[in-house]
């Protein structure tokens, strides 16, 4: 009769009496070890493995699939390396088919190889499907299967799951290791093969059991049990995880417990009377639950849908399911006596969060409750390990107290690290371990802090003391406020120490790198060399005792050194004639300090009147110019030039690579020179040599009318005529042209002609334009401010008589430069 097979036939009862979950619980649980030993779980690196080597793998592994074609049968051949690397065939066979053919005809076997890989750690498999032969187009899709699954540790057996896009059509992949299909799993087949026929008497009962479901007004509560457990599903579970969840409802940890047998135990009459009752009264409750929006309810139809005989999950792969949750059940019941096995035995915690977490894509094939639980299980089993760990490293560390201040710091934050270092645990868990620390901590703390005085040494070790609490901000939080005063009182002592110590060292080293020297100018400038590394390094410790007394007799050791090299100082200062010199040679010889010793102030006089012959304009980035122009200081005017010029130079290199492209295009590789150079090289090339000196010049030379007029004798006048465009949206809509007259020194004529009347696309041009639209290292408006300035001046100011000189001068130079590019 269809479906009148006893389940012990059917489900297999080497995994049913053995590998059930009620089988590796409880007062039963060392029955499992009758095929998987103790020394299973005793291997090396204190319980890191679970499952069997690698190579134990290799073999013959016969199995079942069930697939809305039909029930199929496949033989897998694995090979195993020592490094879990799996490759292998399979071939598959269709035992049951669910689409007819031909007469006399049989679907051809499918040969696939396959290759993949195996973790002992969590006895988990992965196997991808490839290259199939001799496959029917109506299984296309086993190309690309791709199976992770579970094999008992003793790899006796094992479930795959297909991840691909096609794998929610089939049951998981069960399989026994051996050369054939165990005997009993044959019922399988005979299962799919029944027609399942019906007496005269079981139909006349069935005719009364739709008649009396019309009178229910509620679903039985057996099934109403059992489409309640649908309510433990996820929401918005992916296709294929809907299928899985499906199928679990028939598996015998929930079928079984709600009608007291497995699904492939009933009767035919007694599955056609539940059908009934789902279709009728179980549909008409659903309906009304869904209406009321009752939570959970919803997925009602997931059952009712799937109970028929012609559903999407067809009996044969409810059975074959069966199987594989039978295997589940078994592999999740080993891996819960094995994290036990490990607590028990102090095992590694890191090793069994290894363990654990590798479990991560079978887990997700529970119900959420089971997940849970199994999750808090894990949770408790790994604070059984992790708890005694920590407690070891805490008694090390507490061994090495009192230590250092860098010793309580880490164990100051043994809290913290302990809970980012073990997220399963929480702070409750390990209070007394942090208690335990922080006493320990503060009963250490001043010897701690003696032993970390001795290590410092010289003005490092001052910095360090001054910023403990900062370096050590953790420590500082966890002492109690008496304890870390006590803290600052030790480090304070040791502090006067190293003063005393650095006081001591650098009088040494102020004989060596000062007084060696003598009484001439070379000892002038190790004294300025030494004073400002001194006030640099040891700024911490000038206040401590001792320092004022040697800085008084450094101070008369310099104030001797200045009188006694008074005239060769001032040969110095008066050889350095200009600004520039003197700014960069100054500190070589004098300090700030100076001023304030009696020999000092002529030397500063000295100074001051050097920089005002050198530096008559002050400071500043024009006056720096101006400057370098007074005292003729050309390579100062080229730095100053370079400078700003520089961004406008690199501006026009983004343009460079394509102005240049287009040249060559139209006037080939010569360019249109003939010289291989582009326009654009040379017109950067004579940009870099360009100056300042000519937005200075045009601005000088527009208002020279208005201040500098009456001081020449021989002027000229020159007009100048300006075409100006009025544009609107990029359209011309007026034009004109203007004239204005300019008078000057004639001494400025040819300057005239080369910034006014010259070809206005030339690079002098463009410079001046450039200074006058946007800013650069001196802006337009320190320009032209500090040229007119210095037009102001009065024309019996033998100063500006000067600069105007070297204006010119220094102009002929840069155009000659700029000349001399081609």
């Amino acid at each position: 009769m269809f479906l009148h097979f006893p389940v012990r036939r059917l489900i297999a009862p080497l995994f049913l009496a053995v590998f059930s979950v009620s089988c590796v619980t409880g007062p039963k649980l060392q029955s499992v070890h009758t095929s998987i030993p103790d020394t299973q779980f005793r291997t090396q690196n204190n319980i890191s493995h679970f499952g069997v080597p690698s190579p134990s793998l290799s073999g013959q592994y016969h199995g079942l699939l069930a697939c809305q074609s039909g029930l199929v049968h496949f033989k897998m051949e694995l090979q195993a390396t020592e490094k879990g690397i799996l490759s292998g065939t399979i071939m598959q066979w269709t035992a049951v088919s669910h689409r007819p053919l031909p007469k006399g005809q049989t679907p051809p076997p499918t040969v696939s190889s396959v290759n993949g890989s195996y973790d002992p750690v969590s006895s988990s498999i992965r196997l991808a499907l490839r290259t199939a032969r001799n496959q029917p187009a109506s299984s296309l899709h086993r190309r690309m299967a791709n199976l992770q699954g579970q094999i008992l540790p003793d790899a006796s057996a094992l479930v795959m799951y297909d991840t691909s896009p096609f794998g929610h059509n089939c049951s998981p992949w069960v399989a026994r290791r051996g050369d054939k299909l165990p005997a009993e799993w044959g019922d399988v087949a005979q299962l799919a093969g029944t027609a399942g026929k019906l007496g005269i008497m079981d139909t006349i009962r069935l005719r009364r059991e739709r008649t009396k479901d019309r009178e229910r007004t509620g679903c039985d509560p057996v099934l109403t049990a059992w489409l309640d457990e649908t309510a433990r599903f996820p929401k918005m579970a992916r296709p294929y995880m809907n299928y899985h969840l499906q199928r679990m409802l028939y598996s015998d940890a929930i079928f079984a417990r709600h009608f007291g047998k497995s699904f492939t135990e009933l009767e035919p009459v007694e599955r056609m009377s539940y059908e009934i009752q789902l279709q009728g009264s179980c549909q008409r409750e659903y309906q009304r639950r869904v209406r009321a929006r009752e939570i959970g309810k919803s997925n009602w139809r997931l059952a009712m849908a799937t109970f028929p005989r012609n559903s999407s999950i067809s009996d044969v792969d409810k059975a074959v399911s069966a199987l594989g949750f039978a295997i589940s059940d078994a592999w999740y019941g080993l891996a819960r006596t094995h994290l036990k096995y490990m607590s028990e035995h102090k095992g590694n915690p890191e090793l069994a969060r290894v363990f654990t977490r590798k479990q991560a894509f079978y887990l997700q094939r529970l119900l959420p409750d089971q997940r849970d639980e199994f999750s808090r299980f894990v949770i408790a089993e790994l604070k059984k390990m992790i708890i005694p760990v920590l407690q070891r490293e805490l008694d090390q560390e507490l061994a090495a107290l009192p230590g250092t201040l860098e010793n309580l710091e880490a164990l100051s934050n043994f809290g913290a690290r302990s809970l980012k270092r073990f997220p399963e645990i929480e702070l409750t868990d390990i209070q007394a371990l942090v208690d335990l620390a922080t006493d320990r901590i503060n009963k250490a703390a001043l010897a701690s802090a003696r032993n970390y005085g001795k290590k410092l040494s010289g003005i490092e070790g001052v910095h360090n003391i001054d910023s403990w609490r900062e370096r050590y901000a953790t420590l500082a939080a966890t002492l109690a406020i008496n304890q870390a005063q006590g803290v600052d009182r030790v480090l304070a002592e040791r502090r006067v120490a190293l003063a005393s110590e650095i006081l001591t060292a650098e009088k040494r080293a102020f004989k060596k790198q000062v007084a060696a020297f003598g009484n001439g100018i070379e000892a002038v400038k190790a004294s300025a060399k030494y004073e400002v590394s001194f006030n640099q390094r040891l700024k911490p410790v000038l206040g401590a005792a001792g320092f004022a007394e040697f800085k008084k007799e450094r101070l008369e050791v310099r104030n001797r050194l200045l009188a006694s090299n008074y005239s060769a100082l001032a040969r110095i200062v008066r050889g350095w004639r200009h600004a520039s010199i003197l700014a960069e040679k100054e500190s070589d010889y004098f300090l700030p300090i100076d001023q304030r010793l009696s020999s000092g102030k002529k030397i500063v006089a000295l100074l001051e009147n050097q920089r005002r012959k050198v530096a008559p304009f002050g400071e500043g980035n024009f006056n720096a110019y101006l400057n370098a122009l007074y005292t003729y200081d050309h390579e100062q005017l080229r730095k100053i030039d370079r400078d700003s010029i520089y961004p406008v130079v690199r501006a026009m290199y983004a343009f460079q690579p394509i102005a240049g492209a287009l040249e060559k295009l139209f006037f080939g590789e010569q360019g249109m020179r003939g010289t291989g150079r582009t326009q654009i090289d040379i017109e950067i090339a004579k940009l870099k040599e360009s100056s300042l000196i000519y937005p200075l010049m045009a601005y000088y030379l527009m208002n020279y009318q208005n201040y500098r007029l009456h001081c020449s004798k021989i002027n000229i006048e020159r007009t100048v005529t300006t075409t100006w465009v009025e544009t609107r949206n990029d359209i011309v809509v007026d034009t004109g042209e203007s004239r204005r007259r300019y008078k000057f020194d004639i001494r400025f004529n040819h300057v005239f002609e080369v910034i006014y009347e010259s070809d206005p696309d030339s690079v002098v041009q463009r410079m001046a334009d450039k200074f006058f639209k946007s800013k650069g290292k001196i802006y337009r408006d320190e320009l032209i401010s500090g040229t007119h300035k210095f037009l102001q001046r009065s024309c019996k100011d033998q100063l500006a008589r000067k600069v105007e000189d070297n204006m010119i001068r220094y102009f002929n130079a840069v155009k000659k430069r700029i000349d001399a590019v081609s």
